[in-house]
């Protein structure tokens, strides 16, 4: 599987390749401006900073791919829009690099067990069914007061899944989760303040406060933002 980079910042693309080749991953790093090769049919991964110079590339990869997006700061409206554009995933950067290497040796294990089977990522032998595919299992927008509107299909037919195994173990932080700790958080996704899901769900703004304050801890996120991208990633919300 072939990985690159993608950063405007050549010090955070090389420090982002450097990281990786630590720990035995190979990238390539490249400027938005280098030309894609979309004739390749073997799997690729895009990690692309998210900036507006970089968004627009989602849409513009090849079939047989995935790409992550990261950024130093996440931030719920950019986690929103990056996925709806087309990415698997959204990491802090450089908070979230355990994590983004171990989805990154989950799908070349995935690799390596469809290339041993004699099949790849999209071929009908290896999927027959259509199934939500982890990197894309819903499609979401913003709307024209920065609420998030979430529809259960595919975005990108054809596209190099993610482990199913990750979704589970975001499934299982969240069944930590109360039916109003839910409530809230499947709200914040839509971009209500505090005080407008209190006044949704007929309770104080403090008690919102409170659950939200819980969702962090149980998620083991560091802010709302991270609270929702575990969400939609876990198909929970």
């Amino acid at each position: 599987m072939n990985i690159f980079v993608i950063d405007t910042d050549w010090k955070r693309r090389g420090l982002m390749t450097f990281s990786l080749s630590k720990d035995g991953i190979t990238a390539v790093p490249l400027e938005p401006s280098d030309a894609i090769d979309t004739s390749r049919t073997e799997p690729q991964l895009f990690l692309i900073c998210d900036q507006p110079e970089t968004r627009a590339l989602l849409a513009t990869l090849p079939p047989q791919s995935a790409a992550f997006c990261y950024a130093d700061e996440v931030q719920l409206r950019n986690v929103v829009t990056a996925l709806q554009a087309g990415a698997a995933d959204y990491f802090a950067w450089p908070d979230d690099f355990g994590e983004l290497v171990e989805r990154i040796r989950e799908l070349q294990a995935l690799d390596r067990r469809e290339a041993a089977n004699g099949s790849t990522f999209g071929d009908p032998r290896w999927n027959p069914e259509p199934r939500r595919m982890g990197g894309y299992p819903r499609q979401t927008s913003l709307t024209a007061s920065g609420g998030v509107v979430v529809v259960d299909h595919p975005s990108r037919p054809n596209v190099m899944p993610v482990p199913e195994a990750t979704a589970t173990t975001r499934r299982q932080r969240a069944n930590d989760l109360s039916a109003r700790e839910l409530e809230v958080l499947q709200l914040a996704s839509h971009g209500l303040s505090s005080q407008s899901i209190a006044e949704r769900l007929g309770i104080r703004r403090k008690t919102v406060e409170a659950h939200r304050n819980s969702i962090l801890i149980k998620t083991r996120s560091n802010n709302m933002a991270e609270a929702v991208r575990w969400g939609i990633m876990g198909r929970i919300i």
